[in-house]
């Protein structure tokens, strides 16, 4: 008779089990659907400005079903920091862009060191400092000595990188030709691009002039220490179709060491055809770069010569 008990015992047990895993697997469906009717499609359409990425959400979803944010966190962030969906960039993707406003309202003079100060995570490796932005790196998600070669450059969607890997010269772009800069941190880049994106992509959008008034000009001047002068030139035209554009900028300083000269000048002129069914341009860029490179200082505990410490930066000789 125990036998028997017994056994009906494991029946009952084994049916309960059963339930509880026809349960189980219901929840479990039903969490998927749920998940799945959340997710937005996906579609890939031809954008009329090739520089942006055309892979975008359809929809946000339902208003009730995203994600709330939590007390005391910041509900949005600044023009110079909006999402890719708003400002092109690669959707999904950490993107941070920095407007023609963010350029012109930075303190900073070089292209490097205004991605530096409002990209998070972003830093510069400079050579001279100063107004001097030649050979100046930037290096995203810290890769350091390996930042050239793993940071990719483009300026309308067109590779500045070389095969050789050679660092990317960014004080050759005129600050007041670009409309915007577009980085995105990581390595979600290498999708679009392939070699050179690991660390990141900085895309520069110049400015064409394009549905802009008739005439604009713009012409700008100043000057700082250690014999700094800089000048920027801007004019557009618009007739009808036709448009065009020239930037320009010139940079000359004595930099803070002897024979540490500074002259630089560089420019963007763009013609541009614009009509509903047919867009033609031509873009012809400009630059030209003097350097000149100061002598060492000499450090050697063994006879007691302390340079650096000795003598002033702008008492050595050039080499």
């Amino acid at each position: 008779m125990s036998r028997i008990v017994t056994a009906a015992r494991r029946r009952c047990a084994g049916i309960v089990a059963a339930v509880s895993l026809y349960s189980l697997d219901l929840s479990i469906v039903h969490a998927q659907q749920s998940v799945a009717e959340q997710l937005p499609p996906v579609e890939v359409t031809r954008s009329d400005d090739q520089n942006r990425t055309r892979a975008r959400a359809i929809g946000d979803g339902e208003a009730g079903r995203r994600r709330a944010a939590p007390d005391g966190a910041p509900s949005g962030t600044g023009s110079g920091n909006e999402a890719a969906a708003g400002n092109g960039g690669i959707v999904g993707a950490v993107t941070t862009a920095i407007t023609a406003a963010d350029i012109a309202h930075a303190p900073s003079q070089t292209l490097a060191e205004i991605i530096a100060t409002q990209v998070p995570g972003a830093q510069i490796t400079t050579f001279y400092g100063g107004q001097i932005g030649a050979r100046t790196s930037v290096d995203l998600r810290g890769f350091g000595a390996f930042a050239t070669a793993n940071t990719l450059v483009l300026v309308n969607g067109r590779r500045l990188n070389d095969i050789d890997m050679a660092q990317v010269d960014l004080s050759t772009i005129p600050l007041n030709a670009i409309e915007r800069i577009e980085i995105t941190r990581g390595n979600s880049g290498a999708v679009l691009y392939g070699d050179n994106a690991v660390g990141g992509v900085i895309n520069i959008v110049t400015k064409n002039g394009v549905g802009g008034p008739p005439v604009t000009a713009r012409i700008e001047a100043g000057f700082g220490s250690f014999n700094t002068r800089l000048g920027n030139v801007s004019a557009a035209i618009n007739s009808g179709p036709w448009s065009t554009s020239f930037y320009g900028n010139a940079v000359r300083t004595d930099g803070y060491r002897d024979n540490n000269r500074y002259s630089q000048e560089n420019g963007v002129g763009n013609l541009n055809y614009t009509t509903p069914g047919l867009t033609a341009f031509l873009t012809v860029t400009g630059d030209n770069q003097e350097l000149r490179l100061p002598g060492g200082r000499t450090v050697d505990p063994s006879i007691g010569v302390d340079e650096l410490a000795t003598k002033p930066a702008r008492d050595q000789h050039a080499l």
